[in-house]
């Protein structure tokens, strides 16, 4: 194999491989974010049930319908309320978010400044697809790939929004609505507790949010560096550019084990793809989930839920030997998968 396209695949293999530690960083983080959220909510549920108004029946304490346990049921939902959107905004904070990721840029992500959990979970993806980008040679200069960081963050944040107001509103009234219907239930307290113990938030929209966006502000980022590759190699035009830009669509390692046979992701693994092909795919993907379906793109959420698959670009002089060596490996994964 020659050195370049050798040195290329290695670059890029590292690239996955290095997504693929950063996501399960995120993952641990989202957990654990998620797990404090779940423990303030039933804490609060825990406490209301303890000072709600109770009857004896057959020897047993019994929550009682009526205003005064409807208060209590408002009172302590309101406070997960309130804990519900400090949480939102201590992962989507906007404020600061070019001072945060020139401070990592300088020297990591463990920064006593990073304001934003997002921040700190999109660039441990950024920080891989910056080291694929110089160890191929294809460094832009520092100030713009420093702004094109902060662009995609902030355009991932505005999407994570609406996500996880679903998630923080969702967490308060449902506590409310466990507690309402305990007394409307006539539960015992001993029940009731247990339902509230149940408790948890939606982790997948949560998941969503604190995952999947981070993903998002990567996948931009290489959509960009690839047009750069072909916009610095050759004068294109705009209309040309979608199908002279080529990427291929790579996963860690550990990611792969995961993948189903017939799922999306399989489908289009270790195939090489122009922007225009793949915008084509995604257009043809909408129109069949048709206008209840859930918009998405390669440049941003992916194929499927929470995607573990990435869009490598693609050195024009490199496509042919590109292609080559991902039908090597699609040839692999299909005898893998058909076992």
């Amino acid at each position: 194999m020659p050195e370049l396209i050798f040195d290329y695949l290695k670059a890029a293999d590292g690239l996955l491989e290095g997504l693929g530690r950063a996501r399960e960083q995120n993952a641990k983080a989202a957990q654990t974010a998620g797990d404090e959220l779940v423990k303030a909510a039933r804490d609060e549920g825990l406490k209301a049930i303890d000072s709600m108004k109770t009857t004896r029946e057959g020897g047993k304490s019994v929550l009682t319908p009526g205003a005064k346990n409807n208060a209590i049921a408002d009172l302590r939902a309101d406070r997960v309320r309130t804990r519900a959107s400090k949480f939102r905004v201590q992962w989507l904070e906007e404020r600061g978010i070019g001072r945060t990721i020139r401070a990592f840029k300088k020297a990591g992500i463990n920064q006593k400044d990073a304001r934003s959990e997002f921040v700190a979970a999109s660039h441990r993806l950024a920080e891989q697809a910056g080291i694929f980008l110089k160890r191929i040679g294809e460094v832009a200069p520092t100030d713009e790939e420093l702004q094109r960081e902060i662009r995609a963050t902030e355009t991932m944040i505005q999407d994570a929004r609406n996500d996880l107001v679903k998630v923080e509103t969702a967490t308060w009234t449902t506590l409310r609505e466990t507690l309402v219907r305990a007394t409307q239930g006539r539960m015992t307290k001993e029940d009731a507790e247990e339902a509230v113990r149940n408790f948890d938030v939606n982790r997948s929209l949560l998941n969503l949010s604190l995952l999947a966006h981070p993903d998002g502000v990567v996948r931009q980022i290489l959509a960009g560096a690839s047009e750069k590759m072909v916009q610095r190699r050759t004068k294109i035009s705009a209309s040309e550019l979608p199908s002279k830009a080529h990427v291929f669509v790579g996963a860690s390692p550990e990611d792969v084990k995961t993948m189903s046979p017939g799922g999306r992701k399989a489908r289009v693994l270790w195939r090489v793809f122009s922007h225009a092909q793949l915008d084509g795919l995604y257009r043809n993907l909408q129109a069949r989930a048709g206008p209840k379906g859930k918009t998405s793109s390669w440049r941003s959420l992916g194929i499927g839920y929470n995607s573990a698959e990435f869009y490598i670009p693609v050195p024009p002089e490199l496509l042919p030997e590109v292609r080559i060596e991902m039908a090597k490996r699609r040839a692999a994964l299909e005898r893998d998968l058909g076992k």
